[in-house]
């Protein structure tokens, strides 16, 4: 797409989604303030306000980032079951060794009095 199908002008307005970090310091002054942006909503033409949905191939849109974010989302969340998983097993491991200590003592002093 490099032309309006209506009227056929090429320029464009686009929708962007963007993020803006802004950078604080201790005493609560902005330091600085960045925006990035992530994707294209949609354009509208120039001329005659015609919405077009479907963007160029080569520009990422809303969607494109959506499905990023929730890939990203299931990523993390993967790992943080990961990292849970291994917190109760180190701890359960932990226990195991003073059961099997225990154990291990209680058994010797049956074998030491019999």
């Amino acid at each position: 797409m490099d032309h309006c199908p209506e009227c056929g002008n090429r320029r464009f307005v686009s929708k962007l989604l963007v993020y803006e970090v802004t950078g604080y310091d201790e005493g609560g002054e902005q330091e600085f303030r960045r925006q990035h942006v992530r994707a294209e909503f949609e354009y509208t033409c120039s001329e005659c306000q015609t919405t077009l949905r479907t963007l160029p191939a080569e520009r990422r849109d809303y969607y494109d980032e959506v499905a990023v974010l929730e890939t990203e989302r299931r990523a993390a969340l993967r790992d943080q079951l990961r990292q849970l998983g291994r917190r109760v097993w180190q701890r359960l491991a932990a226990r195991t060794t003073w059961l099997a200590l225990g154990l291990v003592t209680l058994v010797t002093g049956l074998v030491i009095t019999l």
